[in-house]
């Protein structure tokens, strides 16, 4: 094979082969490791995971003496929680040993999502080879997330909960307001250039999880977004003013996650689902007997 075919094999672009099998390949192990660990005991299952959560913790902890690139730097804001899915990365160990069925329902789905979505939208790698450190950590860590995320569910070491999916929302605000509070330490600590800086225009320009702004990009996306939110919650380029961090979204926000978590957990717990509105109707009809009797016993008080 000739170095330029090579090269354009190798090349990260949208529809390439390097596109697919970055992303495919997380897919598969995820695959590959639930018909191997299925009929393992839940130990053997849960030692399983736990490794693989601590060592994309290690390597996102630890990025100054694992790679290359960050040789030298020390711990550095990259190292925190500075972004979605760096939380995602630290909360999940964590998560993992707790006995919150919301806080583990809020990892599969978001850390499913999170991880597959950076893989399927490397645009920060577009264009450029597969073959670099840069690239090889940021396919691992979003393959490990992804990974680690789906096989909890997938092996039976925790059961999803359709139950949950009004209460997303309200921990993805909790996960944003955490990374701004982590950002704004890290900008005190000097992580970020001089602490005696603008520590507005920093996080406007780190705008994690767009909760700062909204991206000009997003088009028709904002107008939606702008409909659902009250003005007080807006900003305005005209006057200055800057809009507000989270509230600015978190309307329209509420409405993709409930919907979208409903969507995933309804099929992932269908089961109960449907015990839940069977025991629903069952109610209702009891209610409904029971008003009809009352109203009939009520008839016959009034012709006696």
């Amino acid at each position: 094979m000739t170095h330029f075919a090579l090269l354009s094999l190798s090349t990260i672009n949208y529809g390439s082969f390097a596109y697919f099998v970055c992303f495919l390949i997380p897919v598969f192990l995820t695959a590959g490791l639930y018909f191997l660990l299925r009929r393992r005991s839940a130990r053997t299952k849960k030692i399983v995971v736990a490794v693989l959560l601590f060592v994309n913790l290690a390597q996102h902890l630890f990025k100054s003496v694992i790679y290359p690139q960050y040789y030298g730097q020390g711990f550095a804001a990259i190292n925190t929680a500075y972004n979605i899915c760096a939380f995602l990365i630290i909360a999940s160990p964590v998560v993992f040993f707790t006995k919150s069925g919301v806080w583990k329902d809020f990892i599969a789905c978001l850390g499913c999502a999170a991880g597959m979505g950076a893989m399927l939208v490397p645009y920060w790698f577009i264009g450029q080879t597969v073959f670099q450190w840069e690239a090889f950590r940021f396919y691992f860590c979003h393959g490990l997330l992804f990974l680690t995320s789906a096989l909890p569910p997938l092996l039976g070491l925790h059961r999803l909960n359709w139950r949950s999916f009004w209460k997303l929302p309200f921990l993805y605000y909790l996960m944003l307001a955490i990374i701004l509070v982590n950002d704004v330490v890290c900008f005190s600590l000097g992580m970020y250039g001089d602490p005696a800086g603008d520590l507005w225009a920093t996080l406007d320009s780190l705008n994690p999880g767009w909760c700062i702004r909204p991206n000009p990009s997003f088009g028709v996306i904002n107008d939606i977004i702008f409909a659902l939110t009250p003005d007080v919650f807006l900003g305005d380029a005209a006057t200055g003013k800057p809009y507000v961090p989270i509230l600015w979204y978190a309307i329209p926000l509420y409405l993709l996650i409930a919907v979208a978590g409903f969507a995933v957990l309804a099929v992932a717990d269908r089961k109960r689902l449907k015990k839940d509105f069977a025991d629903l109707r069952q109610r209702l009809s009891s209610l409904r007997k029971k008003r009809t009797k009352e109203d009939a016993d009520e008839a016959d008080e009034q012709k006696k």
